[in-house]
């Protein structure tokens, strides 16, 4: 980074003003695709992106490396007060698409302010069950990195919490995929009939969390009472897709006491 982008990045505008009257660029793209904007979004920082306005509006026009916009990029780090000048100052497009992924699916991710930016940008009736170029809604962007109060403010604004993925894989499935224990749990709590639910091949919640090779999370599935017999369409069972010795070991105990229980 150049320190224009410190003094911007901490805020320091004065020191900004100084660098620029002595030959610093205001307009250089970063390597990865993004401009000052984009930075000082995604630094959180308000009056930097005010002091950028005076600068250069064209600034605000310019795209990221995959398309988005400033308002994506503040709706994935900033605060609502950031967000709200963007849309109201700016002019910033509430609805603008990145790979059709919306500002939902960016506040979705944002762990310090996606509650209060959900419920904002949902007042623009955006479509909260919206999917990405890869079948993600928001509310999957937020169970996939833990943001369970955004998850929780979705579900209140109606976001489908039936919605399927990959040909059939339901949100718990998702969940333990994703290797987020506490995103399962979440989900186990609102529908405790979805852990037994089984996805594309007849895959069961226990195949998904071996796949993973993550212990805690096949523990805890098989404390839920999946079956740890069941086979899929291709006759496995969960401990044929096991690649960790303790993992091994886990299902090699787990065996023995079911059998003990026969």
């Amino acid at each position: 980074m150049t320190p224009l982008h410190f003094a911007l990045g901490s805020g320091n505008v004065d020191a900004a003003q100084v660098l620029i009257e002595l030959g610093a660029s205001w307009s250089r793209v970063e390597q990865s695709g993004r401009n000052l904007v984009h930075f000082c979004a995604q630094q959180n920082q308000l009056h930097s992106l005010i002091f950028l306005h005076l600068q250069n509006c064209d600034l605000f026009t310019q795209k990221g490396p995959h398309g988005e916009t400033a308002l994506h990029f503040a709706a994935r780090f900033a605060d609502p007060d950031v967000c709200q000048w963007l849309v109201t100052k700016k002019g910033a497009d509430a609805s603008a698409s990145c790979g059709a992924r919306s500002v939902l699916h960016f506040a979705a991710t944002n762990k310090l302010h996606g509650k209060q930016l959900i419920r904002h940008f949902a007042s623009f009736k955006l479509n909260i069950d919206g999917k990405s170029c890869s079948g993600k809604t928001p509310l999957h962007f937020a169970l996939g990195c833990g943001n369970i109060a955004a998850a929780a403010e979705l579900l209140e604004l109606g976001a489908d919490f039936r919605v399927k993925i990959g040909g059939g894989f339901n949100l718990l499935h998702f969940c333990v995929a994703e290797q987020r224990l506490d995103s399962a749990k979440f989900v186990h709590e609102k529908d405790e009939g979805m852990i037994h639910e089984l996805g594309r091949g007849r895959e069961s919640s226990l195949h998904i969390a071996a796949k993973g090779g993550d212990l805690e999370m096949c523990r805890w599935v098989v404390q839920q009472g999946v079956d740890v017999h069941a086979r899929n369409a291709e006759g496995k069972s969960a401990f044929d897709y096991v690649a960790s010795r303790e993992l091994k070991q886990f299902f090699y105990c787990l065996g023995k006491r079911t059998t003990s229980a026969d």
